[in-house]
């Protein structure tokens, strides 16, 4: 079944595959479902975020993954 809604936070910045993820997803949601993300707004790794993803960053890795402009 498709979900209504995802809430991750803290996780992006742990994989190194961003665009699966987001793609991934997308595809576990409805139509209209809902995806919250919180994430650090980063632009270097750190040892609690070794794959940092900045707010422009994941903004066009969520319409690549066929979201709404956040």
């Amino acid at each position: 079944p498709l979900l209504h809604g995802i809430v991750a936070a803290n996780v992006v910045h742990f994989v190194r595959d961003r665009a699966a993820l987001l793609a991934g997803w997308r595809g576990a949601l409805r139509p209209a479902g809902r995806l919250v993300v919180v994430e650090y707004e980063l632009d270097r790794p750190l040892p609690w975020a070794p794959h940092p993803v900045g707010f422009s960053a994941l903004r066009q890795l969520a319409e690549a993954a066929g979201f709404a402009r956040p």
